[in-house]
């Protein structure tokens, strides 16, 4: 399904959804905005100005719990992090650089 907006300042957005009714892409006249998601529709990776053949552009890659709730977000080489309890967000940590490491947990208690 594709929907058609006017909007005042950027012309116009036209939208395609999925038939879960998730965007996947989103385009203006200043790009395209792909979005993509994994097999519980959440949304794992947007991709923002990229061509073949090109690299350059924004990709944001979004990480979950199995309980559903993104833990961390990563753009442009920057980590965001997100704590929660019972549902709810605790603790919000932007703009850190992003360092892949390796954690091992055995019930409440790091390794």
């Amino acid at each position: 399904m594709t929907v058609r907006l006017l909007d005042v300042q950027d012309g116009r957005k036209q939208f395609t959804y999925d038939r879960q009714g998730s965007i996947l892409k989103e385009e203006t006249l200043s790009g395209i905005r792909s979005f993509f998601y994994d097999s519980r529709h959440r949304k794992v990776r947007v991709e923002e100005g990229l061509s073949v053949g090109n690299g350059t552009g924004k990709v944001q890659k979004n990480r979950y719990y199995v309980e559903n709730l993104c833990f961390e977000l990563l753009e442009d080489g920057r980590c965001t992090s997100f704590v929660y309890h019972n549902g709810e967000l605790l603790h919000e940590e932007a703009g850190k650089e992003y360092r892949p490491a390796s954690t091992s947990a055995q019930g409440h208690k790091k390794l």
